[in-house]
C-alpha cells in the first residue's frame, strides 16, 4: 500500500463541521472569493459563502465590522470580492486562547486601512487590513514600513505560520511555538528578563523584527 499523499494527510485533520474553522487554516492563509451571502442564526448572523471548495465562513463581530467598513453594509456588494483569511492563534474565548479566523487582505481598497476594533470590554485595538494581492507569495513579503508596527508583526506571524505549517499538530499552542521560535532565532541574549510578549509590538525592537523577517524568507 502506498504512503498517503500530502493532500490525504491534510484531509485527515479537517474538522467535521458545516463552517470554516480556524483549524482549517493551520497550514496557512487562503485567498477566497465571495460567491454568496446569506442569513445565519442568532449567534452567527452572517454566512459568507466562498469558493475553492471551502465551507461557509461565518465572520465574528469584529470581522463583520471590517467587512462593513470596507465593503459597506450592502451584502450584495460583497459578492465577487476577494479576501485573505488566516488563523490567529492569539484569539481568546471565555478567557481561553482558542484561535480564530481573521482577515488580513480585502479587495476594493488600494492602500492599507487601519480600523479601531473592540478587543474586550472597554478596550480597543488597531486592526490592519491590506489591499488584496494576487498570490500568497506576494502577501507574505515583509512590509516596507519602518519600525515595529502591528501590521509588520502580523505579517511576521503569517510568514512564520506559512513556513512551518507542516510541523504543527492540531493541538499545538501556536503562540507558545512562535515565542520559542523567536527566542531561538534571536539567540540566548534576547529578552533576558523573560518578559517578552510576542503579540505586543512595543516589546520588539526594529533590529529584532528584521532578524526574524530574514529567517522566514
Amino acid at each position: 500500500m502506498s504512503n498517503p499523499t500530502p493532500e490525504d494527510v491534510r484531509k485527515s485533520i479537517v474538522p467535521k463541521s458545516n463552517q470554516l474553522n480556524a483549524d482549517d487554516l493551520l497550514t496557512g492563509p487562503i485567498i477566497v472569493t465571495v460567491t454568496k451571502v446569506s442569513r445565519g442564526d442568532k449567534d452567527q448572523p452572517i454566512n459568507v459563502h466562498i469558493d475553492g471548495g471551502h465551507q461557509i465562513y461565518k465572520p465574528c463581530k469584529s470581522m463583520r465590522r471590517c467587512l462593513i467598513a470596507i465593503w459597506s453594509d450592502d451584502s450584495s456588494k460583497w459578492v465577487g470580492q476577494t479576501m485573505t483569511l488566516y488563523c490567529d492563534p492569539s484569539v481568546l474565548y471565555a478567557g481561553v486562547r482558542v484561535g480564530g479566523i481573521r482577515i488580513s487582505h480585502l479587495s476594493g481598497i488600494d492602500k492599507t486601512k487601519t480600523l479601531l476594533l473592540t478587543k474586550s470590554r472597554g478596550k480597543r485595538a488597531e486592526f490592519v487590513i491590506q489591499p488584496i494581492k494576487t498570490s500568497l507569495e506576494d502577501q507574505a513579503s515583509a512590509p516596507s514600513s519602518p519600525g515595529v508596527t502591528q501590521e509588520r508583526l502580523d505579517w511576521l506571524k503569517v510568514g512564520w505560520a506559512k513556513k512551518y505549517a507542516d510541523t504543527f499538530g492540531p493541538d499545538d499552542d501556536k503562540k507558545l511555538l512562535f515565542g520559542q521560535w523567536v527566542k531561538q532565532t534571536l539567540g540566548p541574549d534576547f529578552n533576558p528578563d523573560g518578559k517578552l510578549d510576542v503579540d505586543n509590538r512595543e516589546d520588539w525592537s526594529t533590529e529584532n523584527i528584521e532578524q526574524c523577517e530574514e529567517a522566514v524568507k
